[in-house]
């Protein structure tokens, strides 16, 4: 459908697009092209993946894209440019089965990875010191179901330049995820133009 010429438009499309397989292995590059042709007609982008499945491009920005790659499983770029001249590239894959689960990586411009690393927070980083009404007993028993739920991670903020950690809590009861919400919340962190990762509060 698509040819490079007409689809790259943006500049986090040729990113998305010259994606090493090992980096997006589910969707072949003629599908990626597919996705940002329909993108840009305002048509619902989907194409087919590699395993006959479906993949749909979510949003996209000129230096941020989210899509889904299966029905089970999500993936997004966002760029951060540096002042040195490179542009950082955050990654983010994440499998969808009762939690959802997020592996973060960051690539150099020409796909090489990068040595910074952005550390999953530790669990007593996601929860309240104060502020919650739950009883310190009740507060125990949901921190042991906690420690066993996957961590995810989204692009938030207006621009999507906000790295937030969330734990996932939709493998949880209805009772523990209605409890769980008065006393977690997410822990942000913004990427600088020299290249580290500094917290990120509102």
């Amino acid at each position: 459908m698509a040819t490079g010429l007409t689809a790259v438009a943006l500049p986090v499309d040729r990113y998305f697009v010259s994606a090493p397989r090992e980096v997006l292995p589910l969707i072949a590059g003629t599908a990626r092209l597919d996705l940002l042709d329909l993108h840009d007609h305002k048509m619902e982008a989907v194409a087919e993946n590699n395993l006959g499945g479906q993949a749909k491009l979510l949003q996209r920005t000129d230096f941020f894209i989210r899509l889904t790659t299966s029905a089970a499983g999500k993936w997004q770029l966002r760029l951060f440019p540096q002042n040195s001249g490179d542009t950082l590239m955050v990654v983010v894959r994440s499998v969808l089965a009762s939690g959802e689960q997020s592996t973060i990586s960051v690539y150099h411009k020409d796909w090489t990875a990068s040595s910074l690393t952005i550390p999953t927070p530790r669990l007593g980083r996601f929860i309240k010191m104060d502020g919650s009404s739950i009883s310190p007993f009740r507060m125990q028993e949901l921190v042991t179901k906690l420690n066993e739920q996957p961590i995810k991670v989204d692009f938030t903020g207006d621009d999507f330049d906000i790295i937030t950690f969330a734990i996932s809590t939709d493998g949880l009861s209805i009772e523990d995820r209605k409890d769980v919400d008065d006393m977690l919340e997410p822990v942000r962190y913004k990427m600088t133009p020299l290249g580290s990762i500094i917290p990120y509060t509102d």
